[in-house]
């Protein structure tokens, strides 16, 4: 719901604001898509895994308790050294749209082992959307 109320409150945003796809570099940057969307000084940043199966096997084969994956398996510390390049018009603080953590780009790079901290995609914004919601 918090995202749809985002969109409507930001409509301009997305539905015609400039889409950019976003480079990903590290170890497992094949199995991430980001992407930013822009309107005017509004940003939206996008990160997701792709893949998350194929990203996954090689630890669901090494369990020996013969547990199953979930979404949680894909957070945090299993993205090691992959990042996010951010592009240089693109602002370089954000706020986590669904949990309100902030994030600053450092060399305009964002770590997913940090993004996926507490849930496996990031949904970023600058001040697009008023605070009530997050």
């Amino acid at each position: 719901m918090q995202l749809l109320r985002a969109r409507r409150e930001c409509a301009e945003l997305f539905s015609s604001g400039d889409y950019q796809p976003l480079h990903a570099n590290g170890k497992h940057s094949n199995y991430v898509i980001a992407f930013v969307r822009r309107f005017q000084d509004q940003f939206v940043v996008v990160v997701v895994p792709r893949l998350p199966h194929q990203l996954t096997i090689s630890m669901r084969t090494s369990q020996s308790d013969g547990s199953s994956m979930c979404l949680s398996d894909l957070q945090g510390d299993l993205w090691e050294d992959t990042t996010v390049e951010l592009n240089d018009d693109v602002p370089l603080r954000f706020r986590e749209h669904f949990r309100g953590r902030s994030f600053n780009a450092a060399d305009s790079q964002l770590r997913l082992a940090d993004l996926f901290s507490e849930l496996p995609f990031a949904v970023l914004t600058t001040s697009i959307v008023s605070n009530d919601i997050l």
